[in-house]
């Protein structure tokens, strides 16, 4: 079965769980801090997916890890599930199809906007209320820098991207420029 597929029917479990409990926000919270944990420990991930080390030792790392986190409850089971069936290789796919289940029943959007320098409290209040504004939902934004872009802004909702970076419109005149040669 193909990490897709699994992660969709994961996830689709999770949100209904969480529909059943009411924990739709503590889960969402206590999931985004787990992959945080795991892309910021180096070698965690590779440990609890490794097959040649004992189940009872990566459940012992995995609850070590659960501990540490204060993750309990609806998600902490959910976890330990992932890792007994083998299926914890899928967990970043099985979050980021979460978000987007959870997201699509509360009308919340996810939008990466990336500028040139960070973005301070106020630009980042102005583009998040300017994007909901915009899309008509509730919009969290994840912030990236670029340097390269010089000014502007690009901003990614789902599939789509808006580029207002000076960078683009740079290159959009050079090849204007270029084509009338």
């Amino acid at each position: 079965m193909s990490q897709a597929l699994v992660a969709e029917r994961y996830a689709i479990a999770l949100v209904e769980l969480c529909d059943e409990r009411g924990e739709q926000d503590s889960v969402r919270a206590g999931f985004d801090g787990i992959i945080a944990v795991l892309k910021d420990a180096d070698g965690v991930f590779a440990f609890l997916t490794n097959p040649t080390i004992s189940g009872l030792e990566r459940r012992k790392v995995l609850d070590t890890l659960l501990q540490t986190a204060g993750i309990t409850g609806t998600l902490a089971s959910f976890v330990r599930l992932l890792l007994d069936k083998q299926r914890f290789e899928a967990i970043e796919a099985i979050h980021t199809a979460f978000i987007e289940r959870l997201d699509a029943r509360t009308g919340r959007v996810q939008a990466t906007v990336t500028s040139a320098v960070p973005l301070d409290a106020a630009a980042h209040s102005r583009v998040t209320a300017a994007l909901g504004k915009a899309l008509g939902r509730e919009v969290d934004i994840e912030s990236d820098v670029d340097p390269a872009l010089i000014g502007g802004l690009i901003v990614r909702v789902g599939h789509v991207v808006y580029d207002g970076s000076v960078r683009n419109h740079l290159d959009r005149i050079r090849e204007r420029l270029l084509a009338a040669v």
